[in-house]
């Protein structure tokens, strides 16, 4: 009897110490929701004294806290050109990081820091444009917009990394009548790479960054309309392609970055 009373005994203080425990769990997030919501409601104050206006919903949300330096592959260099031009019979290499590779349909450059410039001399026809991207590029591009002048298609496909886009990474195709005549932009290695974690700033620090910025460099902004995150590609002496998370602020004037991790700010191209 004394046995089955102690056994519960422990269970009933088992019990309370978990009530006690996630108790504890609820009140600090409850706190830490406070805290969020009254940051961004001084933040759309701040912001309102400069005249500029926010919808207070776009300040919610963080960035990845990831930041991925990746080496150059040839491997998947001349993959990617074999798939569009075929067996490559010409290869070189031009120095300065520059590979060359042609065949009898055409050519291609690329660069250290992932850049290519590509072209056709001989037709690669896209019956479907979607299709097209998820068949000639790599596995973590998407498609992102399709726009047709006349005959003229022009083609974009932007790679991903955790789900977020990196902005200024993507492939352009060109077609004519639906032929493909062009490609450039930059080919990001999907290979996996260990990581960084870095702690990054939130959205509300990142539009004070950006505020601060344009009152230095005199520049117009009154609304902003969007906030999303992800990468921008870098390209640095010790890491040639290198990706850091970022902020995307779109204005009703301009369209910026704003570095994750240092504040830093710059147009979006």
């Amino acid at each position: 009897m004394e046995t089955y009373r102690l056994k519960n005994i422990v269970i009933l203080i088992l019990v309370l110490l978990n009530i006690c425990l996630l108790a504890l769990v609820a009140s600090r997030s409850y706190a830490g929701h406070q805290a969020d919501q009254a940051l961004i409601t001084n933040t759309t104050a701040l912001l309102q004294r400069n005249n500029i206006s926010i919808d207070a919903s776009l300040l919610e949300g963080t960035s990845s806290s990831l930041v991925y330096s990746y080496t150059r592959d040839d491997t998947a260099e001349l993959e990617f050109v074999t798939a569009l031009l075929g067996p490559i019979t010409t290869q070189s290499d031009y120095g300065g990081g520059t590979h060359f590779y042609a065949n009898a349909n055409g050519s291609a450059s690329f660069r250290s820091n992932g850049s290519f410039s590509l072209t056709m001399t001989s037709e690669l026809y896209a019956e479907n444009f979607r299709e097209f991207v998820r068949t000639y590029c790599p596995a973590q591009y998407r498609l992102n917009t399709i726009q047709s002048d006349g005959d003229r298609t022009t083609v974009t496909a932007t790679p991903y990394t955790d789900d977020f886009p990196v902005y200024n990474a993507s492939i352009t195709f060109i077609f004519e009548k639906q032929a493909l005549i062009s490609a450039s932009g930059f080919l990001i290695p999907s290979a996996e790479t260990a990581p960084e974690a870095a702690e990054t700033i939130t959205r509300s620090s990142a539009v004070i960054y950006l505020m601060d910025h344009c009152n230095e460099e005199g520049r117009v902004c009154n609304t902003i309309t969007e906030i999303s995150a992800g990468y921008i590609l870098q390209s640095t002496v010790s890491a040639p392609l290198l990706l850091t998370p970022v902020y995307r602020i779109d204005t009703n004037t301009y369209s910026y970055y704003v570095n994750s991790i240092t504040g830093h700010v710059s147009l979006a191209g």
